[in-house]
């Protein structure tokens, strides 16, 4: 029947108000969570980099929290995003993004343990 299937085909998900607010919280906890617990979301840990406070060792929850709320920062403009991202980790020492300098942290090649660095006391490449 033609016309259940056009009513199949014209029905879309709207995600405005609520629906909005709830998947904008779910993807920032994903992060934050993900960063926090771990060292890294899913696609670092495929790429084997990781998350890692100045000593090496695992971020906090706060420092999570401040480098994914800065994202916002890293992410203009909306035109061309992570533009300004990119040019930070592009001029900064320590290829580190806005909310990585605000955090103090940063994203290492490897991934290994968080609790104890690395023989060298490093982790490795730092990059973003």
């Amino acid at each position: 029947d033609t016309t259940a299937r056009d009513d199949m085909v014209s029905q879309q998900i709207s995600l405005s108000g609520w629906p909005f607010a709830v998947y904008c919280a779910l993807v920032f906890a994903y992060f934050i969570l993900m960063e926090w617990r771990i060292g890294g979301t899913l696609g670092k840990l495929f790429m084997q980099v990781q998350v890692v406070n100045r000593s090496g060792g695992r971020i906090s929850l706060p420092a999570s929290l401040v480098r994914n709320a800065l994202r916002i920062v890293d992410a203009f403009p909306f035109l061309f995003p992570y533009l300004v991202g990119l040019l930070v980790v592009a001029a900064s020492r320590n290829k580190q993004r806005v909310g990585d300098m605000a955090a103090g942290t940063l994203v290492v090649a490897g991934h290994q343990p968080l609790e104890q660095p690395s023989e060298a006391g490093q982790f490795g490449h730092r990059y973003q």
